[in-house]
């Protein structure tokens, strides 16, 4: 279904209004105190102005997103905007209100967007989403039977957003996660979450297929010939890792708040990234060859990204290329790089395994302190050291 030429504009229109908004932002939300009332007044009433006419040209559902933006926005007035937003609203209301798959639902809400260009910051962020629908059927198949080990598996939400403000089109940002809203209340259970796929195509092109490291120009027809279409086998990738985050003895959706730390996050990512690995390894050669690619977009993207060498995506894509060289899955030789897939399922499995353990911890304490010590006996990174991979992209 094609956006009516109406709507791209009014979005577009919403999404200049949320990056002005954020060029006033400090990063913890709150609008800088140096900026005239006036300049103030004239962002926000542009953005709820164009965000109501939006929502309006969307229907009644969209209306629903609006009133809880308004009510958000109505505290935030209250303080003059000189206090931090507290957007506890949206976090407990926010939702993809239409079961319509060809309909649109707006989000409106400062939150910090992981990989972007102020990746650490709550600045204001829009995006307009629908649900991403599978190209080919036998995708949702595949996710089933991905997941058919997994006793409850969660309902993953893989989201299309044609428009975005700044905050998901500068940088590598994709996603959408009540967690990461600016609200008292984000670190309690997670109420919504989206996976952004739109543009992956591109950034999988430029930045993981196209990249100039040589563990790219190794298996050049491995990242680029792929069976599904690019972002359908990303959703693919995507709902059966985010639904492995739920198994071990800390589910990720019963311990939000512990696993928001930046350790305990990477040991989590580690969990899911290597049982969806594990998992779509015996479905079939196609769904063994996307599980690399996506393995492989992990060590080659956000490592070496200039927005997201800091963020936990990039310690996880350390951690996956430093075992893997440690377990020869890459190796490295004259300048030229191998990969060897039995090798990279051995790692994985061992990789698993250790993320698993460290869940027995006797107590919280325990598990923060071997979630680091795990980074830690693998020289990675952690807090205001984060750096590019610079010894071992030379």
């Amino acid at each position: 279904m094609v956006m009516r030429e109406s709507t791209t504009q009014l979005a577009e229109s919403v999404a200049e209004a949320t990056d002005q908004v954020g060029e006033i932002q400090l990063p913890d939300g709150s609008i800088m105190p140096d900026v005239p009332d006036h300049i103030v007044n004239l962002c926000m009433n542009k953005l709820k102005y164009s965000y109501r006419q939006l929502c309006t040209d969307l229907g009644s559902s969209a209306l629903l997103a609006y009133e809880v933006f308004e009510g958000d926005m109505l505290n935030w007035d209250a303080s003059g905007f000189t206090s931090k937003p507290d957007f506890s609203i949206s976090h407990a209301n926010w939702q993809m209100y239409s079961g319509d798959p060809e309909a649109y639902t707006p989000y409106l809400a400062p939150q910090r967007v992981p990989n972007a260009h102020r990746g650490t910051d709550f600045v204001q962020t829009f995006a307009l989403l629908k649900p991403h629908v599978f190209t080919d059927t036998a995708c949702a198949a595949v996710v089933s039977e991905a997941t058919a080990q997994v006793a409850h598996p969660r309902a993953v939400c893989i989201a299309d957003a044609p428009i975005r403000s700044s905050a998901y089109t500068q940088g590598d940002g994709s996603v959408l996660f009540s967690e990461l809203i600016a609200a008292k209340s984000r670190s309690g259970p997670q109420t919504y979450g989206a996976f952004i796929v739109s543009d992956f195509e591109r950034k999988y092109n430029e930045m993981t297929a196209g990249s100039l490291h040589p563990l790219a120009f190794s298996y050049r027809s491995l990242l680029c010939d792929t069976h599904w279409p690019i972002e359908d086998e990303r959703s693919l990738w995507l709902q059966v890792h985010d639904i492995y985050h739920d198994i071990g003895r800390l589910p990720h959706s019963q311990y939000l708040s512990m696993k928001m730390k930046f350790a305990p996050a990477v040991m989590d990512e580690l969990k899911a990234d290597s049982s969806a690995f594990i998992a779509l390894q015996g479905i079939s050669d196609e769904t063994k060859q996307l599980a690399q690619r996506n393995i492989s977009d992990k060590m080659l993207r956000f490592p070496f990204s200039p927005y997201g060498f800091a963020s936990v995506d990039a310690a996880v894509g350390e951690v996956l290329f430093r075992e893997s060289i440690r377990t020869g899955a890459i190796s490295m030789k004259r300048n030229q790089i191998t990969l060897n897939p039995t090798l990279l399922s051995e790692t994985m499995e061992e990789i698993l395994q250790q993320a698993l353990k460290v869940e027995e911890s006797a107590s919280v304490q325990d598990y923060y302190r071997l979630c680091t010590e795990y980074l830690s006996s693998r020289d990675i990174p952690q807090g205001s050291s984060r750096h590019i991979l610079d010894e071992v992209s030379q």
